[in-house]
């Protein structure tokens, strides 16, 4: 992602992704937003959807950045066969707000080639489950 988004705004991406998805108020709003329109769907693109929720770095060479980030995922392989990281995200994220008991969402960055989600302990010191959202940001080494 470095190529698109300066290393040093990186992390700043991820904190505004965890905290829009995190436990409590946000992922209450985000559950609500959600179910009043519907914004994670197949019918907009996450770029689209990152701006419309202000889901991206602050400075405006980042978050163009990001924006191609997100459109990049379209070429990028997700660990459900046949699909892409893009459309992952959204349907797994859509899955989760729409769900009875819906986790908060953590997204996290991994050396690799395709996405890959899954539920667990995303901190170490916490017993709270998330759906943890990993994006590659370039090859495994091999």
């Amino acid at each position: 992602m470095g190529a698109l988004v300066n290393d040093p705004n990186v992390p700043e991406a991820q904190v505004v992704l965890n905290s829009r998805f995190a436990p409590g108020d946000p992922l209450r709003e985000m559950v609500a937003i959600q179910k009043e329109f519907k914004v994670f769907s197949l019918n907009h693109s996450l770029a689209s959807t990152s701006s419309v929720l202000n889901i991206a770095p602050s400075q405006a060479k980042d978050r163009r950045g990001w924006f191609k980030f997100c459109n990049h995922l379209k070429n990028v392989p997700s660990d459900k066969k046949g699909v892409s990281a893009h459309d992952r995200i959204i349907t797994a994220v859509s899955e989760d707000l729409a769900s009875a008991k819906p986790l908060p969402i953590y997204f996290t960055w991994h050396p690799g080639t395709k996405l890959e989600v899954s539920k667990g302990n995303a901190l170490s010191f916490s017993k709270q489950q998330y759906l943890i959202i990993s994006a590659p940001v370039g090859h495994a080494a091999g």
